[in-house]
């Protein structure tokens, strides 16, 4: 019988309030025909509780990525976990219970990070119910399209089994109620995300300013590049010939394969201290104690097709990034969108490196001050904002002009060069 659990409610065709019949079909049961109603209720309620799922990296699905379906009853063997103690922040029981104090009660016990579509929590998963490493999970809006667009990105991102791309795990849906959903995906947990690293890293460690440090930086930057260019151009995985997508269609141009994150940010990229390989789970020793980097947060990418991949309408991402054409954006965005806020981020990166061990003040939040007093831009009547670029009208030019923030060039002509220059990081 425990083969044949989980017990559901059908109709009532008897003198009790409900009867209970296997999932696989509709004949009652009758070892319940001398049951009360109250002992009946009690064993409907009570079994989900020995009946909580185990979660698997291994599936037959051709995209690699396994998808669970829940209804609010079941119980999912997770624990909230407070980012700064590590312990227990909540011990959760049904399915609904989970979705709840995810979006509700966790809020008044840890401060989960955001993502551009939703919230990311800090969750532990019962290790006789998973063959993973600890994980965090994502949840979505009630919103099956903006799950739906994000799922198929990354699973594109997925084939590559890049170490600067996030990493899709599995994803999960919960019936709410018979009108709601709740969707969630799940990653690697990561230590922190870029910024957090800054700022936990700061001063660097004595000997930080070697050549071993600038080479792990380099690595980084090259990684990362690589890693946008793939979901630049979704096809690079097809090196030995056309490969078929998920759906069994041939890539062609018919496949939307081009995509813009629009939102690269420290925020949105990830540190792993130790990184696990999925082909051989061991902890990879690559870059040392000090880490990768990843790319994540694909909740505003979207794919184009070739003749509409230099033509997206509109980019919600976070303007300090973004480069100047958001202030017109007539003709729509391209690729070098991302282009130019990922430099920024590798300027930023540069200053932490080269900057880092001297001074008493973190050389980031530093430069931030720093863009935002000489930025400024004219269409808001010279409002500052910390921006890399300003806008600027002088009287013989009859609209405002882009042009580099002065903060950028002072930090990195007049700071940074002739700091490199006294150090060994050339070497």
């Amino acid at each position: 019988m425990d083969a044949r659990l989980p017990l559901l409610r059908i109709n009532e065709r008897s003198l009790r309030s409900f009867d209970l019949c296997p999932s696989d079909n509709n004949e009652a049961i009758s070892f319940i025909n001398g049951w009360d109603d109250l002992h009946i209720e009690l064993f409907e309620k009570e079994q989900w509780g020995i009946l909580a799922p185990f979660f698997s990296s291994k599936t037959e699905e051709k995209d690699g990525v396994r998808h669970y379906k829940f209804s609010s009853r079941e119980r999912l063997p997770f624990q909230l976990v407070d980012d700064q103690t590590g312990m227990n922040a909540n011990r959760t029981t049904k399915t609904s219970d989970t979705v709840n104090s995810m979006s509700s009660e966790a809020s008044e016990v840890i401060e989960p990070m955001k993502g551009a579509h939703g919230r990311v929590w800090r969750v532990k998963i019962d290790k006789a119910h998973h063959d993973l490493p600890s994980y965090r999970a994502k949840l979505f809006r009630s919103n099956r399209n903006v799950f739906n667009n994000e799922v198929l990105i990354l699973k594109k991102l997925n084939k590559f089994n890049c170490s600067h791309l996030v990493k899709l795990i599995l994803t999960m849906e919960v019936c709410v109620n018979p009108n709601e959903s709740k969707f969630f995906l799940v990653f690697p947990l990561a230590d922190c995300n870029l910024t957090q690293f800054w700022n936990t890293n700061f001063p660097h460690p004595k000997g930080a300013n070697t050549a071993a440090y600038a080479r792990w930086v380099a690595q980084q930057c090259y990684g990362l590049a690589d890693a946008l260019g793939k979901l630049h151009d979704t096809r690079q995985h097809q090196v030995e010939g056309p490969q078929k997508e998920a759906d069994g269609s041939q890539g062609g141009s018919s496949d939307p394969s081009y995509g813009i994150h629009g939102d690269i940010k420290p925020d949105n990229l990830l540190w792993y201290r130790n990184w696990v390989d999925s082909a051989s789970q061991a902890p990879q020793d690559i870059w040392g104690s000090l880490g990768v980097i990843q790319l994540a947060d694909f909740g505003i990418t979207r794919l184009h097709h070739t003749d509409t991949k230099s033509n997206v309408d509109k980019i919600r991402g976070t303007k300090t990034y973004a480069p100047p054409e958001v202030e017109w954006a007539v003709s729509g965005f391209s690729r070098s969108f991302d282009i130019w806020s990922l430099g920024c981020v590798f300027l930023e990166l540069v200053c932490w490196l080269v900057q880092g061990g001297s001074g008493t003040k973190n050389p980031v939040e530093a430069f931030h001050q720093r863009r935002y007093l000489q930025g400024k831009n004219i269409s808001l009547q010279n409002t500052k904002q910390d921006t890399f670029y300003t806008l600027e009208k002088k009287q013989h030019e009859t609209r405002s002009v882009p042009r580099v923030n002065p903060a950028v060039v002072e930090v990195w002509f007049a700071r940074a060069h002739c700091f490199v220059a006294n150090t060994s990081l050339p070497d």
